[in-house]
């Protein structure tokens, strides 16, 4: 029973169309991936330049420090929380690519003759639009979450450094793009789901 309901969704998915899902999905968790890399590393590099500043003083600790440094603290936890986050993409990332390889590189299935009777319709049915576009959905949404929590560790970033309003303006700008295009991309397939016709983007 397995096998048929495999066979039905390979034949209403040609090889052609489950590459191309494969490599789109496959580029946007790489474009996420890169730009949490380099969330990171502008982290890490603050994390680095504020203990360099606040190190070298024999003044005795005043309450700003002891804020500042428990501060430090909970940003080394969601820095530690965004690094696992980078692990997993990067784990689905390479599940994604060998996935993209193994399908190239498989030959065709054979032809095998059927009924008319028998013939799998030429269109997609509507469970499978359905279950598609829910996976893409989560994975959108997983990635919008990523960017917000990126855009949040920065925020707070900035309230601890003094005249980095210019450069979070600048960032949050340039994540504000690919967090509203996600959101497109989301409506976009909930209208594909629910059978509605998508506009030409």
């Amino acid at each position: 029973m397995s096998d048929d309901s495999t066979t039905s969704v390979n034949e209403i998915l040609g090889d052609q169309q489950r590459i191309e899902l494969l490599e789109k999905s496959a580029k946007l968790n790489r474009l996420l991936i890169f730009g949490l890399a380099g969330g990171l590393v502008l982290l890490l590099l603050v994390v680095v330049l504020i203990a360099v500043f606040s190190g070298g003083s024999d003044e005795p600790e005043k309450p700003e420090a002891v804020a500042s440094e428990a501060s430090v603290v909970a940003l080394e936890k969601r820095l530690v929380a965004v690094e696992q986050q980078v692990a997993a993409f990067q784990q689905q990332l390479k599940n994604q690519q060998s996935l993209i390889a193994l399908a190239q590189s498989s030959p065709p299935a054979p032809a095998t003759t059927t009924p008319p009777a028998a013939a799998a319709p030429s269109r997609p049915d509507r469970a499978t639009i359905q279950q598609v576009a829910s996976v893409l959905i989560g994975q959108e949404q997983n990635y919008q979450q990523s960017i917000t929590a990126l855009k949040n560790g920065m925020r707070d970033l900035a309230g601890m450094i003094a005249g980095s309003r210019s450069w979070l303006e600048d960032y949050e700008a340039d994540l504000n793009k690919p967090l509203s295009e996600s959101q497109t991309r989301v409506k976009a397939l909930q209208q594909w789901s629910s059978g509605k016709p998508t506009a030409a983007q």
